[in-house]
């Protein structure tokens, strides 16, 4: 059957801020093998026309997933690729290297250091390829997710995320967005509050190449936020809400504190079956 969505979980063993996480242990398994368990998981309820893959920088990694899911296919790619959505790119090129007849509607990115990633949101992103017209997917290359804001809109660790009535992003923050000058009070309407942006992106094998084409933008530079290049662009980024269900979460795990949090996370989930 024809391939017209891959989904690739880029996993550096070279991170920065925590290094090796991608291989730290959450209960019985691995980071990465976990974000690929639920991966393979949200492809398999799409039917057959829907590839998943792993896209490493190490040895290490490459052999500790064929352990556990010996029929995966493991890409390597260079450890001074910049980020993860150029690491997507590089595993696209070496997939089509490998089947020159390869020409997928959709290319989605699934951070793999969300061990918890929500099912429901990986296929509503995988769908949006699977079913929309051409015409929209030339003028909505790149989509991404997005949940219910909860918390302190000054928590510098969360995007926000604003969207226009059309679902397309506006702008992407760690810091509280839009700016109010009035407060809310019984009388007045509340304020605008922003999303809680999801690190899974859904690209148009066309979009992905615009976007790695280009180096980083002066936007991307001062937010740290990728996805601001896109905008800088021109790219239109729809943005779907959605939900985690039971047992999962959108987290991703940057710090000893968050593997700490995935660990707990994962005894609760075990605890409750």
């Amino acid at each position: 059957m024809k391939t017209e969505l891959v989904y690739v979980v880029p996993l550096r063993l070279a991170s920065t801020r925590l290094p090796r996480k991608v291989l730290a242990r959450i209960g019985q398994s691995s980071m990465g093998a976990l974000t690929i368990a639920k991966t393979l998981s949200a492809s398999e309820l799409l039917g057959g026309r829907v590839q998943v893959c792993a896209a490493v920088d190490a040895e290490e990694t490459r052999q500790t997933l064929k352990k556990e899911f010996p029929k995966l296919k493991v890409i390597m790619t260079s450890p001074d690729l910049a980020s993860g959505t150029d690491r997507v790119a590089a595993a696209l090129a070496e997939l089509r290297r490998e089947d020159p007849q390869l020409n997928p509607k959709g290319v989605v990115n699934v951070q793999g250091d969300t061990p918890f990633v929500g099912t429901e949101g990986l296929i509503q992103v995988g769908r949006y390829f699977l079913e929309s017209p051409e015409a929209q997917l030339q003028t909505h290359g790149i989509c991404t997710l997005a949940q219910t804001w909860e918390g302190d809109l000054k928590d510098l660790s969360k995007v926000k995320v604003l969207v226009n009535r059309h679902q397309e992003a506006i702008y992407f923050s760690r810091f509280p967005i839009p700016y109010s000058r009035v407060k809310a009070s019984k009388n007045s309407k509340a304020p605008v509050i922003p999303q809680l942006h999801i690190g899974v992106y859904g690209f148009t094998p066309k979009a992905l190449a615009q976007f790695c084409a280009h180096k980083a933008t002066p936007l991307e530079s001062h937010e740290g936020l990728e996805q601001l290049r896109a905008l800088d662009l021109g790219l239109k980024i729809l943005v779907f809400e959605t939900s985690p269900r039971a047992h999962e979460s959108f987290r991703g795990i940057d710090t000893k504190e968050d593997l700490l949090w995935a660990r707990n996370f994962a005894r609760r989930k075990t605890n409750k079956k």
